[in-house]
């Protein structure tokens, strides 16, 4: 199994954006599995707190997952957001070209706080988001919780870990459903692993 090449530096950070919800925690339900097994990548997400998070708009929440390119490496599957329906919820996370190139450009919001793609190299990365904006409805309170499914190959070269990377975050999407600089905040980050187990 594949490594990634380079890894950044990685710790949760904190962008003070409007109606945006930022990463409080992030886990892999079932950290080891085997040749062909499944597990999920588990993400809790909260509004920012009141005296920052004043406009309470809509804003489509984006996660990237990015996992090591070869082809006996972890498959990233479907995803949904706000799976416990605080936010009116399950939403689902849809395929999104071009989130993970603006997000490496996005030096205000993520490059300055360590969130930047471009530096990992060797890594696929499957680029989800909501299909309309979530109201965040001002309360830190409520937690919003996002799955993502992650599968093993059913052929496995060798035991080991795979590092899943995730970025987190808020898009302002101007209508056009194209993500595009200005319009990114990066909300939170993490770098997880799944131990895979070999095959026969």
């Amino acid at each position: 199994m594949r490594r990634f090449a380079t890894i950044v530096a990685l710790a949760t950070v904190v962008a003070l954006t409007s109606s945006c919800f930022m990463l409080k925690g992030a886990r892999i339900v079932s950290a080891t599995i085997g040749p062909g097994g499944r597990t999920e990548l588990r993400l809790e997400l909260r509004p920012e707190d009141y005296a920052v998070n004043v406009d309470n708009d809509r804003g489509r929440v984006f996660v990237l997952v990015g996992v090591a390119d070869g082809q006996d490496d972890l498959v990233v599957g479907r995803g949904s957001f706000d799976i416990n329906g605080r936010f009116g919820g399950p939403h689902p996370l849809v395929q999104t070209p071009g989130l993970q190139s603006v997000v490496a450009q996005e030096d205000a919001s993520c490059g300055t706080m360590g969130v930047n793609p471009g530096d990992a190299t060797g890594v696929a990365w499957t680029e989800l988001a909501t299909e309309r904006g979530i109201r965040d409805r001002n309360d830190p309170t409520r937690i919003a919780v996002a799955e993502v499914r992650l599968r093993a190959p059913i052929a496995t070269a060798q035991e080991g870990r795979e590092p899943v990377l995730v970025v987190t975050g808020h898009w302002k999407d101007d209508g056009d459903a194209t993500p595009e600089l200005g319009e990114i905040f990066c909300t939170g980050n993490a770098l997880l692993d799944v131990y895979v187990l070999p095959g026969d």
